[in-house]
């Protein structure tokens, strides 16, 4: 009798288990020294909106345009390199009102220094698997550049593997819970 692993379970716990690899294998890499500001302890929570498309790409298969906001709250579980969070959205695709949900994963890859004003934005790899209320069930993720922890621009490829589409998104963040700083004494700082 033979077995065969399905790809429906083995792509989600792949991608996951290449984001905790390269997250905790770079761990020790960070010493003391690195500084930066960003991914700091505690919570963020984006508020997206986003548009994108809703295809298979075969010729005769129609592309649909999808519009929608989503909100992002993740947890800083190692600081300066690893989020874990929850995503949940609201989008309109196929002429359709939908949500979907499911857990969330940002790697910081790089900082874009501003000299003696220290970063002033972060490069991250961001990952995801999300269910929907019309049977979708996607995995994927992309790239995100955060400015000033405050603001976040990114894109993002999720497959269906569930419906055999892809979903290519664009979105543009705020962060609902930025952090005040500290009052200082410093007239300079």
């Amino acid at each position: 009798m033979k077995t065969y692993l399905d790809h429906r379970v083995l792509l989600p716990w792949l991608a996951l288990s290449f984001c905790f690899c390269l997250a905790f294998c770079s761990v020790p890499q960070l010493s003391a020294q690195d500084k930066s500001p960003e991914f700091p302890k505690g919570f963020t929570g984006y508020l997206y909106l986003q548009q994108g498309l809703v295809s298979n790409f075969q010729q005769d298969s129609p592309r649909h345009y999808q519009v929608g906001l989503s909100a992002r709250p993740e947890f800083t579980l190692v600081p300066r390199r690893l989020r874990l969070g929850l995503q949940a959205q609201v989008l309109n695709a196929k002429n359709t009102w939908q949500y979907q949900f499911g857990p969330t994963a940002s790697l910081r890859l790089a900082d874009w220094k501003a000299g003696v004003f220290g970063t002033a934005a972060n490069v991250q790899l961001t990952a995801g698997h999300l269910w929907g209320s019309y049977g979708q069930r996607l995995i994927g993720g992309g790239l995100q550049a955060e400015f000033f922890q405050a603001v976040a621009l990114s894109l993002s490829a999720y497959r269906d593997y569930g419906q055999q589409q892809w979903w290519l998104q664009t979105s543009i963040g705020v962060n609902l819970l930025l952090k005040k700083r500290a009052e200082s004494t410093d007239p300079f700082d």
